[in-house]
Formats: C-alpha cells, sequence, structure tokens
C-alpha cells in the first residue's frame, strides 16, 4: 500500500512527539543527557512541525478551515520550539546567556501557541468525524497547559503521540467515503 505524505501526517507527528517525550525526560539528567535530549527535541520539533503543517494544507483543500488553522498553529508551535532548541545549543557553544533567555520567551509562545493549535484541531476533527483521536488531541492540549503543574510536557507528547497513532489507524471504509487526515489518501486498502 502507497501512502504519500499527507497520508502519514499523523504518523509523522506522533514519531515527533515521541522524540519530544523522549527529550523532556533527557534534558537536564546528565551533560549527555542534555544534549541528546536537545537533539532529539529539534528533530521531534521538526516531525511535529512537518505533520501538522501537511494536515493543514490537506484540511484546507477539503474546506475545513478551522482544522487547518489548528493545524497551523501546531505546526508554527513546533517550528518555535525548534528555534529555541538551536539557540539553546548555539548559547552552549559560544557561551552567551542571553541567546537561552530569548529560547525560554521562544518555548513559552510555542507553549501557548501548540495548546491553541491542538484544541482546535481536536474540535474539528470532533466536529468531523467524532474519532477518538479528536479527544486525544484535545487531552493533549489540556495536558500540555497543564505542564507547569505537572512536573513537564511529557506526558501531553505521549498522548499526543497516540494521538496520531490512533489517526493514523486505518478503518474499513466504503470507496470514496471521506476519512479522517490519516487515512483519506490511503491507496489500496
Amino acid at each position: 500500500m502507497t501512502l504519500t505524505l499527507s497520508a502519514r501526517a499523523p504518523m509523522v507527528i506522533a514519531a515527533g512527539a515521541l522524540l519530544l517525550a523522549a527529550a523532556s525526560l533527557l534534558l537536564g539528567k546528565s551533560p549527555a543527557g542534555s544534549v541528546a535530549g536537545l537533539a532529539a527535541g529539534i528533530t521531534g520539533g521538526l516531525l511535529v512541525s512537518l505533520g501538522f503543517a501537511t494536515a493543514s494544507m490537506q484540511l484546507r483543500r477539503a474546506g475545513l478551515g478551522l482544522g487547518a488553522v489548528g493545524a497551523l498553529a501546531a505546526s508554527l508551535a513546533g517550528f518555535i520550539a525548534v528555534v529555541a532548541g538551536a539557540l539553546v545549543f548555539a548559547s552552549a557553544l559560544i557561551d552567551a546567556n542571553q541567546l537561552v533567555d530569548l529560547a525560554m520567551m521562544l518555548l513559552m509562545s510555542a507553549w501557548i501557541t501548540g495548546s491553541i493549535g491542538l484544541i482546535v484541531y481536536g474540535y474539528a476533527l470532533y466536529q468531523r468525524n467524532s474519532s477518538p483521536s479528536s479527544q486525544l488531541y484535545f487531552a493533549s492540549a489540556l495536558l500540555l497547559l497543564a505542564a507547569p503543574l505537572i512536573g513537564g510536557p511529557t506526558p501531553a507528547f505521549t498522548v499526543l503521540a497516540i494521538a496520531g497513532a490512533t489517526e493514523f489507524k486505518p478503518r474499513a471504509r466504503k470507496t470514496g467515503e471521506p476519512g479522517t487526515v490519516g487515512n483519506s489518501d490511503e491507496k489500496g486498502g
């Protein structure tokens, strides 16, 4: 079965979210763990950003503007997080603490933007087909908002990974029946 990038978008999101969860666990554990966590965070942010950007384009083509906006916001949050990670990495190389301060501001922006994007995206999916993944996206947004109270974003990223995997899961459908973002472009199956 050949899948296009748009069909794989939820799995790209899931993979990125798993890397972000790993990054949040590794950062601060040790110098080696911090480097590995930073690398995982940058890679995960890129994957999440790419996955949501692809989903946004597909939803926009399908005329689902609200979902497209939510996915775009989540994609932007992933990109902002990548920039923040790059700034932290650069600050370690050139010993510039002001870059860390800027990175923290960017991460705060990514936190808020990503939370709002996930809420809107999950709501749009729920309006479209009431799939379990929509509720998981919404739950990941609430966990992300609560990250300062629950010790970090690891639970949010873990639920986000499950949401992406759930959205991708193929379902038996009639030929031509609209699917979710994750499987509407599947062929042969």
